[in-house]
């Protein structure tokens, strides 16, 4: 996002932005639901509009600025084996997860594994790359 969009008087006061989710039900990866509706909350949010001092209700200056689209995508591993989008049965006998937060450019902004046992570099590799692959997916739902 363009923070710089934000600002409305330059130094004094800029718009804030929170989330809020409420899970009422999942079947697991979570965290991956919740990113891909996060983003397309902020992509679908406008901006007020805002004169002399005043916030003009039901007027909007245009769209929030989201730059970087990125969904998360959750790989995980149970016998040697990788397992793409778990449910919540799967997640519970899961070796390991790793949750790969990807870019719509291709990068990697955010890693998070979950599990008792540890990865070797050439299986985070391979995760990375499941990841990649599943973002292109995932990124159809941002267009």
């Amino acid at each position: 996002m363009d923070l710089e969009k934000l600002s409305i008087v330059e130094g004094e006061k800029a718009w804030m932005v929170f989330i809020d989710i409420a899970i009422l039900n999942h079947d697991g990866n979570l965290i991956d639901a919740s990113t891909l509706a996060s983003m397309l909350a902020l992509m679908n949010t406008r901006i007020p509009k805002y004169e002399d001092e005043k916030i003009i209700r039901g007027e909007f200056s245009g769209k929030l600025p989201v730059i970087n689209k990125a969904v998360a995508v959750s790989v995980g591993k149970i016998g040697g084996k990788y397992l793409i989008d778990p449910s919540y049965v799967e997640e519970q006998v899961l070796d390991n997860k790793l949750v790969v937060g990807v870019r719509e450019d291709k990068m990697i902004c955010a890693l998070q594994k979950q599990g008792r046992k540890e990865y070797e570099f050439k299986e985070v590799e391979k995760i990375i790359d499941l990841a990649l692959e599943k973002s292109e997916e995932l990124m159809r739902f941002l267009k």
